[in-house]
C-alpha cells in the first residue's frame, strides 16, 4: 500500500531545472459539486483568489497531525494550472490560474491555498541542476 504522502506528491511536481520551492500543480476543479479525480474536490473561488481542496474518502484524507508532519509536501509555491470546462464547447483544458501558497488546513481536513501572483516567469526561477 502506498503512503498518503506518496499519493499526495503525485498531484504536483518540479520540472527539471526549476527552483525546488516551486511545484507545477494541475488540480481538476470539481463540476457541479462532484469530484473529478479520485474523490478530490478542488474548488477555485469565484474571484480566483482561493483554492480549497478535500477528499470524499476520509481514509484517503490526511488528519491534521498527518498534514503537519508532511508540511514539506504542502508548503511549496504552486504554479497552478486548473482543469476547466468551456461552458460553450464543453471541452476541457488546463488554464493557468496563478501562483498559490498553502495557508492551512481546518478541523474538517479542508486545505486552503491563497493566490500570491497572477504571473510566473520561469526564467527567473531556473537552477543549475
Amino acid at each position: 500500500m502506498q503512503s498518503q504522502a506518496t499519493a499526495y506528491m503525485r498531484g504536483y511536481f518540479t520540472p527539471k531545472g526549476l527552483d525546488h520551492s516551486y511545484k507545477f500543480w494541475y488540480p481538476q476543479l470539481e463540476i457541479e459539486g462532484k469530484a473529478q479525480a479520485r474523490g478530490w474536490h478542488n474548488i477555485l473561488s469565484e474571484d480566483g483568489e482561493i483554492i480549497t481542496e478535500y477528499n470524499d474518502d476520509i481514509q484517503a484524507n490526511m488528519t491534521n497531525s498527518d498534514t503537519i508532519s508532511t508540511v514539506r509536501f504542502l508548503n511549496y509555491i504552486r504554479v497552478t494550472f486548473a482543469k476547466v470546462r468551456d461552458p460553450i464547447t464543453n471541452e476541457r483544458a488546463y488554464k493557468f490560474v496563478g501562483l498559490f501558497e498553502f495557508i492551512g488546513v481546518d478541523e474538517n481536513n479542508v486545505r486552503t491555498y491563497k493566490k500570491i501572483s497572477d504571473t510566473f516567469d520561469v526564467s527567473q526561477h531556473k537552477t543549475a541542476d
